[in-house]
């Protein structure tokens, strides 16, 4: 019974072409897209509450009322952002101790992850904390760009 079993599974993986577990380089490309893509959204949240702001105080709007009418018109990519997050923190911890052929992309996945741990948390800071200023932003959003690019150059050079 369980060599038909094994057989009809191997038989399945072979027809399809998948593998069992994609290997260490896939999952480590994969953690940094979502980490690009998700701080992009996350900026774009800061963004969004740095406006929201100046509008409020020339408006004499309340802030927090109009933060909580963003946020519901947004919920979809808020909630998504938070689902990455736990999944980029699961393959963080999966990816750690990479093999040494794998350490220096890993080592920069770590920077990339780093800086997308400070902008999410920026777009997820409670109301009433000090927004980030517009340079702030942007040098962690060259910081990222930075490691990912040097990411990305190491891994297209190790198979």
């Amino acid at each position: 019974m369980k060599r038909i079993v094994l057989l009809l599974l191997i038989f399945i993986l072979a027809t399809t072409g998948c593998s069992v577990i994609p290997d260490y380089l896939t999952k480590a490309k994969d953690t940094q897209h979502i980490i690009e893509f998700d701080s992009q959204l996350s900026v774009i949240m800061i963004n969004t509450y740095s406006k929201l702001w100046s509008n409020a105080e020339v408006n004499g709007l309340n802030y927090a009322e109009e933060v909580a009418r963003v946020n519901n018109k947004a919920q979809e990519s808020l909630d998504l952002l938070q689902k990455d997050k736990i999944e980029v923190d699961k393959m963080m911890k999966k990816l750690s101790n990479p093999r040494s052929k794998y350490s220096s992309a890993y080592d920069k996945l770590v920077e990339s992850y780093t800086v997308y741990t400070q902008i999410y948390d920026m777009a997820f800071a409670p109301i009433g904390t000090p927004l980030p200023d517009s340079k702030t932003v942007s040098e962690l959003q060259n910081k990222l760009k930075k490691s990912s690019d040097e990411f990305k150059a190491l891994t297209s050079q190790v198979q």
